[in-house]
């Protein structure tokens, strides 16, 4: 959680900890099972149907209810170039000299900054899939974050970026990065600067990209994992655990690259 006063779902004990750390938690949403010791400065609420509980306050909007967020002034800079059958929410901002091609739907809040380029039929900021069985029925759990790109950044062509779950949260990707077409980044991903992002890559949410990354084309990396700085992450690869700084891994699901290709020639050689 990155806001002062957050409501928080803590599921299990690991997250439990989490959140009793955590200085920007007051309310922690918890069953009984998953409570791992006090919390002295927190208020705990015990349910045991929590997640029920806490996604039905979510969905009803109660930040709302906070009259001093900050505010947001949208703007198209001078020097952009929007394409006629681009459409973009009232709460976008585009930098300079950035480019939104023809049939993209940026809707908000996003933020785009300098020097972008958004290729034909990207989706920008729009809700990722992301629901909850609450009283027996499924819902479809909002999205009331936004999305913030940096610097010199290209998404190419049918990419989907979905915005964060939270108020006043974002999908962010940093300067310099480079996303091929057709890829899928969840809410609240964290992508650091430099990375390259193959076309077809699926990014579940919550996902950590470290700076100067390499994700091979239709990698998918499951929800929450961290991918290390420099790291490579091969081709197809389907990734379920964190991957180390520099480390190299391919494979389903992904391993050390270098012992599974050796593993392999020796089998073939055999």
């Amino acid at each position: 959680s990155q806001q002062p006063g957050t409501i928080c779902l803590a599921a299990n004990k690991n997250y439990y900890l989490q959140a009793a750390d955590n200085p920007n938690v007051a309310i922690i949403v918890s069953p009984q099972t998953a409570i791992a010791r006090d919390a002295p400065d927190k208020s705990v609420i015990v349910a045991a149907r929590g997640a029920e509980l806490f996604y039905t306050a979510h969905n009803a909007a109660v930040h709302r209810l906070v009259s001093d967020w900050p505010t947001r002034l949208p703007r198209v800079a001078p020097t952009a170039h929007i394409a006629h059958s681009a459409i973009l929410g009232p709460d976008v901002s585009i930098g300079e000299r950035c480019t939104i091609g023809e049939r993209c739907l940026v809707a908000g809040p996003v933020d785009i900054a300098d020097d972008c380029t958004i290729y034909p039929y990207a989706t920008i900021g729009m809700e990722g899939l992301f629901s909850k069985n609450i009283l027996g029925r499924k819902v479809h759990v909002q999205s009331f974050g936004g999305v913030r790109i940096g610097r010199n950044c290209a998404v190419h062509t049918g990419t989907h970026v979905a915005r964060s779950v939270n108020f006043n949260e974002w999908t962010d990707i940093g300067d310099n990065v480079r996303i091929g077409g057709h890829a899928s980044i969840g809410h609240d991903c964290k992508l650091m600067r430099d990375i390259v992002v193959s076309g077809k890559v699926m990014l579940a949410g919550r996902v950590t990209v470290g700076e100067g990354a390499w994700l091979g084309a239709a990698a998918v990396i499951s929800n929450a994992i961290s991918i290390g700085k420099g790291a490579r992450v091969r081709i197809g690869s389907v990734v379920v655990d964190d991957v180390p700084n520099g480390a190299d891994v391919s494979g389903n699901f992904a391993i050390d690259h270098t012992r599974r290709l050796r593993e392999h020639l020796v089998a073939r050689r055999k």
